[in-house]
């Protein structure tokens, strides 16, 4: 089960930034950035994991939220109930994640080309998760 909000905006490229920390749950949960949120058919997400791992996520013309980028393992990511700064860039075809800093993973992928922004967090099997989303800011590059 996911959630997500966006403010109903719309944009082509975009950098996305903002404070994340998961404060409840268990650690088989996702967080993140969605970007060219076209409609609820058609976005992006790009997420980490309380276990500290990154993927990059993608529905598109009504699919399942699928894996463009699977999980990889990111040292960059705070585990647990730790706070992480995240960075998405939307530039081009290229949709980058930046944890704490550090690049954790990249792809590029053309499919949605603008759209809004927006956070989201969920869970794999777990029943719920709580995460603090802090600091908010969208900018072109």
């Amino acid at each position: 089960m996911f959630y997500w909000a966006n403010p109903y905006e719309s944009f082509n490229d975009v950098i996305i930034e903002v404070q994340a920390m998961k404060i409840s749950g268990g650690d088989d949960m996702q967080y993140g950035i969605v970007c060219r949120h076209l409609d609820v058919d058609n976005w992006y997400v790009l997420v980490i994991s309380g276990d500290g791992y990154a993927s990059i996520r993608k529905r598109f013309q009504g699919s399942e939220l699928d894996y463009i980028a699977d999980w990889v393992q990111d040292p960059s990511v705070n585990t647990g109930n730790s706070a992480n700064e995240l960075r998405a860039e939307c530039v081009g075809s290229r949709l980058a994640l930046y944890v704490n800093g550090d690049l954790a993973i990249e792809i590029n992928d053309s499919d949605i080309p603008s759209g809004d922004v927006g956070l989201m967090a969920g869970t794999f099997d777990q029943a719920s998760t709580e995460v603090l989303f802090d600091n908010f800011v969208v900018r072109m590059p």
